[in-house]
C-alpha cells in the first residue's frame, strides 16, 4: 500500500479560548508521540476558539467528512469534551466512527491512550433530563437509543450463532438459517439449549426494534 493511500491518525483539539500558548504545547506532545511511535500518516485538526456546544466547527466538520470518506484510521483527544461538551453530539460522534470503523482514543500522551468508553445507559438518563421538555429531541434520542441496542444485539446475535452452528443442522429447503426448528425437537444439550432460546429471545427483540426505527 502506498503511503498516501493509507489510513491516517487523527489527532483533534479544540479550545472555547483561543490559547496560543496550550495549543502549541500540545502539538509538541503529538509531534514527540508519533515520532516515538514511528506514526507517518497523521494530521492534526485543530479548532481553537470554538465552544464544545455547536457541531459547527470548521475542522470538525472536515474530521466528519474524512471519517464517512474513509480516510480515519483512529481519533484521538486528550479529553471527551474536546469532541464535544452536548452529550447528544458526542453520542452521534461516537455512532459515526463506529459505523466507519473508526477506533476512538483517550490520553495526554501515547504512555496513556486508552480507547473512549461511557455507560450508554448514564448519557441517555442525561440526555432524557435535559431534553424532556422537547419532544422533538425525545424521540431523537429513542431513535439512537434503539440504534445503539441494535448494534449491540447484531454483535451477540453474531456471536451466539456461531456457537449454535456447531450443534444445529443446515435448515430445511436449501436455506442456510440452521434455525428453523423448534428446541424442544432438537436433540442438544441443556446449556446449548439456553443459548439457543437466548439467540430467539435476542432475534425477536432486534425484529421488534426495526419496526420501531
Amino acid at each position: 500500500m502506498k503511503k498516501s493511500d493509507a489510513k491516517i491518525i487523527a489527532f483533534y483539539y479544540r479550545s472555547a479560548v483561543k490559547d496560543e500558548k496550550r495549543l502549541e504545547q500540545w502539538k509538541k506532545q503529538i509531534i514527540n508521540d508519533v515520532k516515538k511511535n514511528q506514526i507517518d500518516n497523521y494530521k492534526l485538526y485543530i479548532d481553537n476558539g470554538f465552544s464544545g456546544g455547536s457541531m459547527e466547527r470548521p475542522d470538525l466538520t472536515q474530521l466528519v467528512s474524512d471519517v464517512k470518506d474513509g480516510k480515519i484510521a483512529a481519533v484521538i483527544v486528550t479529553d471527551p469534551a474536546q469532541l464535544s461538551r452536548n452529550k447528544a453530539h458526542h453520542l452521534k460522534l461516537e455512532q459515526l466512527f463506529k459505523e466507519n470503523g473508526v477506533n476512538y482514543f483517550i490520553g495526554q500522551n501515547s504512555d496513556f491512550v486508552r480507547p473512549y468508553q461511557q455507560d450508554k445507559g448514564e448519557v441517555f438518563a442525561d440526555m432524557i433530563v435535559e431534553e424532556k421538555s422537547n419532544p422533538k429531541n425525545l424521540a431523537d434520542i429513542a431513535h439512537q437509543v434503539s440504534c445503539e441496542l441494535q448494534m449491540e444485539l447484531d454483535t451477540y446475535r453474531d456471536m451466539l450463532f456461531e456457537i449454535l452452528n456447531q450443534y444445529i443442522p443446515a435448515g430445511e429447503e436449501g436455506t442456510d438459517d440452521p434455525f428453523t426448528k423448534d428446541v424442544d425437537s432438537l436433540n442438544l444439550p441443556d446449556d446449548v439449549q439456553k443459548i439457543y432460546r437466548l439467540y430467539k429471545d435476542i432475534d425477536a427483540f432486534e425484529d421488534t426494534i426495526i419496526t420501531y426505527n
